[in-house]
């Protein structure tokens, strides 16, 4: 999907919407967000589709930015 914004390569830019509640945009774009719950740091895509479930906020943010495009047919 071309957006005439180049997110796949925009450096990411992290959120804090609330406690526990990440969201992170490139671009001016959305790319997915993170949410902590029941011990667990929560991934999800631009899709709103889990990427898993991790220990720390470091990893679940690098799984979202690391889910950019994914999904994306132009």
């Amino acid at each position: 999907m071309a957006t005439g914004q180049d997110t796949d390569h925009s450096p990411a830019l992290w959120s804090r919407v609330e406690d526990g509640f990440y969201v992170c945009t490139a671009a001016g774009a959305f790319v997915g967000y993170v949410d902590h719950r029941a011990g667990a740091h929560h991934a999800f895509d631009q899709f709103s589709r889990a990427v898993g479930a991790f220990a720390t906020l470091t990893d679940a943010m690098v799984a979202v930015v690391g889910s950019r495009g994914e999904g994306v047919t132009s």
